[in-house]
């Protein structure tokens, strides 16, 4: 292997790995509109602070912040969400629309498997403001952004 293809490959896996890190490749849909948060405009309607996985397996948690609403429920990376408000859900979009109906504050029943086990869970959600700077807190621990002091 020649000399300049070998770095191609190491410059391609380094770029790879950054990619994955900040997930540009599997952009999570965050449960209250990750779509408004990067425009700028917060939804009003609760959120939950956890993201779906990828069709065929959107219904299982990829993410889940420690400090939010569903994480201090309980709430898992892996669990299968089959339900909200007793009402079965078995598309991502149709949990957001459940979703979108709820406000702050609210307490919703969470219906999950987990381990081949049905749990029910309530959670108090809170508001995209809240999820964004949790998120932001976090990836200023795991050192993915790095404060700027002022001179």
């Amino acid at each position: 292997m020649s000399r300049s293809f070998t770095i191609f490959i190491a410059l391609s896996a380094i770029a790879f790995i950054t990619y994955v890190a900040y997930g540009y490749f599997n952009r999570p849909r965050f449960v209250g509109g990750v779509v408004a948060i990067h425009t700028g405009t917060l939804p009003g309607h609760g959120v939950l602070g956890v993201t779906f996985g990828l069709p065929p397996n959107e219904m299982i948690l990829t993410s889940v912040l420690e400090d939010g609403p569903a994480g201090d429920a309980g709430i898992e990376v892996g669990d299968h969400l089959i339900g909200i408000e007793g009402e079965r859900t078995e598309t991502g979009q149709h949990f957001l629309s459940v979703i979108r109906d709820t406000s702050p504050g609210d307490v919703v029943a969470i219906q999950f498997q987990r381990d081949g086990h049905e749990k029910i869970v309530d959670v108090v959600l809170c508001d995209a403001l809240t999820i964004r700077e949790l998120n932001l807190e976090r990836r200023l621990q795991q050192g993915f952004l790095v404060p700027v002091s002022e001179p």
